[in-house]
């Protein structure tokens, strides 16, 4: 968990600011933030339901077998950039449901706009959402 941003208030996105409580890598059912070092501004919003370390370790995963359809692994394998430039910040949790836990992710990625300047570019999941449709 090196990579765990710990601080009281950190910036997802150039305009959208979280206050996250405390977490650990070991925690479950949250949602979280992967931020670049080196590129103020570009995160990916992701949520889980297993441990925060496993997920991650999946984002890790992707990044080091360069996989082309992650755009997480896309960012850190552009030049100049490394899975040392990865910040992350896990700011939600305690939901009561998936289905919770997911509308909490959405509302996050619309008012931090990361689908627009960030690394949410896949919302091929919105699909069974009504309002998507």
């Amino acid at each position: 968990c090196k990579h765990l941003v710990t601080e009281s208030e950190v910036k997802i996105s150039q305009s959208y600011t979280v206050h996250p409580p405390n977490h650990t890598c070991d925690s479950t059912n949250v949602i979280y933030s992967i931020m670049c070092g080196k590129c103020p501004g570009v995160s990916y919003i992701g949520e889980t339901s297993t441990r925060f370390r496993t997920r991650f370790n999946n984002h890790k995963s992707s990044i080091t077998q360069n996989r082309k359809d992650f755009p997480v692994a896309n960012h850190f394998n552009l030049p100049n950039h490394s899975i040392q430039d990865i910040k992350v910040c896990i700011f939600g949790g305690g939901y009561k449901s998936a289905e919770e836990r997911k509308w909490a992710e959405l509302g996050h990625i619309v008012k931090s706009r990361t689908f627009e300047i960030g690394l949410n570019k896949d919302l091929s999941w919105l699909s069974p959402f009504t309002f998507f449709r």
